[in-house]
């Protein structure tokens, strides 16, 4: 449930303009992708001096993450700031700035862009008279993916691969999106085809290879790449916070917090990881490892490092004020968790189940998933 909350993806969910007060309403668009009519588009750059000009998307970029909407306008993240587009986190390649000034704001003409619902269909008839366009078939599976539409995401990718087998970025995608999607063994499958295609890849893929097979419950063969990423690959810490997930999916809680202590060594304030130590503290089935007090203390500063804007995060919060038995305030948090209706569309169950436990005032734990059926597709 909580796989993109405690690696770190960038959801749609829990990216905001600024901080918004509780119990305020976030507009129902902010936070979420708006996907571009055609890669022909203009996109307003506003700069530090007030001066503007105008770039097209390209090929590449189908969707950015709204952060504002106006009368005609609706401005979006740029660059750096915008590196995932799906409601599910699956990884686009990023907007890189145009050459010149940093700009201070970007918005598209209100027009020119689509909700993920009202996409779909305008992808569609654009494919009407070309049903091979690279540009709309990305766009309309990008667009589904975030509807959750997995099964037309997939066609659509698989169209993609089909037009272009030997291009990388395109079977990366696909792999990266069955990732996301749960259809793990075609995840493996297309990251392995990958790595033959681009040399030097093994250690990026190897990490989501991890992650499919974790979702296969082979989580040996998930913790030995990770291991290996960790003793030789180039990035450490993502190695180190993906294996504490799977040490604490597999009930192995100690080391799971042993991975994420040796992050927030040096770098304390690395919100992921602060949660998911706090997650694992106040869930975990092993009796000696839980410390609600501390759980509630760092769940509290992963909240504030994110300005209260991750309700994955506060679910942690509501998880540890139960295990601290304070049933109020855990009830209080949780209720709050309910009010996202993202999160609730996909999470909805699980959560609904633990805002029940803690109003009957008991604990959440962290179910072995050694022990629960695997179900790869």
């Amino acid at each position: 449930m909580r796989l993109a909350i405690a690696l770190g993806l960038i959801l749609p969910l829990t990216v905001s303009a600024a901080p918004i007060p509780k119990g305020a309403a976030k507009p129902t668009w902010v936070g979420k992708p708006a996907f571009v009519k055609g890669p022909n588009v203009t996109l307003t750059l506003t700069l530090a001096n007030g001066a503007t000009r105008t770039v097209k998307p390209g090929n590449g970029i189908v969707s950015y993450i709204v952060k504002e909407v106006k009368d005609d306008t609706v401005e979006v993240l740029y660059g750096a700031a915008n590196p995932f587009a799906g409601a599910v986190g699956v990884p686009v390649p990023r907007v890189m700035p145009a050459a010149g000034p940093a700009p201070t704001k970007a918005h598209f003409r209100k027009d020119d862009v689509l909700k993920a619902s009202e996409a779909i269909d305008y992808y569609t008839g654009m494919l009407k008279d070309n049903p091979k366009d690279a540009y709309y078939l990305l766009a309309r599976a990008e667009a589904c993916t975030v509807e959750e539409k997995f099964d037309a995401a997939d066609a659509d990718h698989t169209k993609l691969v089909e037009l272009s087998p030997n291009d990388a970025n395109v079977l990366y995608r696909r792999a990266n999106f069955r990732l996301a999607a749960k259809k793990y063994a075609g995840a493996i499958e297309d990251y392995e085809a990958y790595e033959k295609l681009v040399p030097g890849s093994q250690w990026n893929v190897l990490q989501w290879k991890a992650n499919a097979k974790a979702g296969m419950k082979k989580f040996d063969e998930a913790i030995a790449d990770l291991t290996k990423l960790v003793e030789e690959g180039p990035n450490r810490t993502s190695a180190l916070l993906t294996r504490g997930l799977m040490y604490s999916r597999c009930n192995k809680p100690e080391k799971a917090i042993a991975d994420y202590d040796e992050i927030l060594t040096t770098n304390p304030d690395y919100a992921v990881a602060v949660n998911n130590k706090a997650w694992t503290l106040c869930t975990a089935n092993v009796e000696k490892v839980r410390d609600g007090k501390k759980a509630v203390e760092l769940a509290t500063k992963a909240c504030e490092l994110t300005q209260w804007q991750n309700a994955g995060y506060i679910d942690t919060l509501a998880a540890a004020y139960a295990e601290a038995g304070d049933f109020e305030k855990a009830v209080k948090y949780q209720t709050q968790v309910m009010e996202d209706a993202e999160l609730v569309k996909r999470e909805g169950t699980e959560l609904k189940d633990r805002l029940e436990l803690y109003k009957a005032k008991k604990k959440y734990r962290l179910p072995d998933e050694t022990k629960l059926e695997a179900k790869p597709k």
